[in-house]
């Protein structure tokens, strides 16, 4: 019997990214399915604003000193810096080709991204 991890994780939440290395060495020994989205979404999507960004900010700063994840400049210097900007996960469903290059350009490598295998999403799900 296959044993299988479900990790629910969303892909504008540093700690899952943080993450990584942990999902890419359950990988080596289990079956892995992915189901993302869900954390800023709908009523929970929010705006980047100056506040934001600080909170943000000292949760990163942490996430990269425990985990050794560090942020792209895509990231850091695209979207978070990016005032105005909407982070909703829904605006990623139904076009996975979308989802796919945001991630490559906030990790700034698909190397070190949660999604370097290619995701097919719909409306409900993504899925590996």
């Amino acid at each position: 019997m296959t044993k299988t991890l479900h990790y629910f994780y969303d892909p504008l939440c540093g700690w899952c990214y943080g993450a990584a290395p942990l999902i890419k060495a359950a990988r080596e020994i289990l079956s892995v399915r992915p189901h993302g989205g869900g954390m800023m979404t709908g009523a929970r999507r929010q705006t980047i604003t100056p506040q934001l960004r600080a909170y943000v900010n000292q949760h990163d700063e942490r996430i990269a000193q425990l985990s050794g994840q560090h942020f792209g400049a895509g990231y850091v210097d695209g979207l978070l810096n990016a005032n105005g900007t909407v982070l909703d996960f829904a605006l990623f469903l139904g076009r996975p080709q979308d989802f796919q290059e945001r991630l490559r350009s906030l990790t700034g490598s698909p190397a070190t991204s949660l999604t370097a295998e290619a995701f097919s999403c719909d409306a409900t799900r993504c899925a590996v």
